[in-house]
């Protein structure tokens, strides 16, 4: 991974009362005293700063510091958040103040998300579920992100593994010691069970619930003119 600190807009890039810059990297603290903080906040404690541009010194904005620091932050390394006015000159002219600093990058797309994921702050699982959750336009999907970002599907596939790591075992020991004294049975016990992991595996790699409710489903009204198909739709849309 690249050592670049990394920085991006976080809100929407439209008018609004208040933006946020994320950075994410070791150079977290250089960027703001290039910006003409000399005060620089503690960590987990919000701050007022002025930010100047690096070469003119000219007054950008006023803006509330939020600092953390490695490896307690979402993606493990030093990060820093300036929420900063919504307008959209403000924002285009920190971005393009930090642009202009060495050592930083704009962050491509997911680059925090993938960074907390190599750092070990999150496993692909709750990056998944990070995703959704941002793309969730109902409540069934909300509720299912959620779920995920909570670790119901880490949660379940490690105790499939943890499964599958006794019934490993026992095979293994049924054949290094099979002239100890050990339970009888334990190989063809771990064999009984393989079946049913595998239905289980089966049954969930086989559910599309997750699949419809995350991208919808394509749903035609058929029927001849004036048969009503708008009334049903407006009944569906609740309209």
């Amino acid at each position: 991974m690249s050592d670049a600190t990394i920085f991006a807009l976080s809100t929407a890039p439209v008018r609004a009362a208040v933006a946020i810059i994320r950075l994410s990297g070791g150079d977290c603290v250089g960027a703001l005293t290039a910006l003409g903080v000399t005060d620089v906040p503690p960590p987990r404690q919000a701050a007022l700063r002025r930010l100047h541009a690096p070469e003119s010194g000219a007054l950008l904005d006023e803006a509330l510091l939020l600092r953390f620091q490695a490896p307690h932050s979402f993606t493990g390394e030093d990060m820093l958040e300036l929420h900063v006015h919504g307008g959209l000159a403000v924002t285009q002219s920190i971005l393009a103040a930090l642009s202009s600093l060495d050592g930083l990058r704009m962050a491509e797309a997911g680059e925090f998300t993938r960074r907390a994921v190599v750092n070990g702050k999150m496993d692909l699982t709750a990056a998944e579920a990070i995703a959704d959750l941002i793309d969730a336009e109902g409540g069934a999907q909300q509720a299912r992100a959620l779920d995920q970002l909570r670790g119901q599907l880490k949660d379940q596939a490690e105790a499939w593994r943890r499964q599958l790591k006794t019934m490993l075992a026992h095979l293994e020991a049924d054949l290094e010691f099979a002239d100890e004294d050990l339970p009888g049975g334990l190989g063809q016990t771990a064999l009984e069970g393989l079946p049913g992991l595998r239905d289980a595996l089966a049954a969930h790699v086989g559910d599309k619930r997750g699949l419809r409710l995350r991208d919808g489903v394509r749903v035609a009204l058929m029927g001849a003119p004036n048969a009503g198909k708008s009334s049903v739709l407006n009944m569906l849309a609740g309209r």
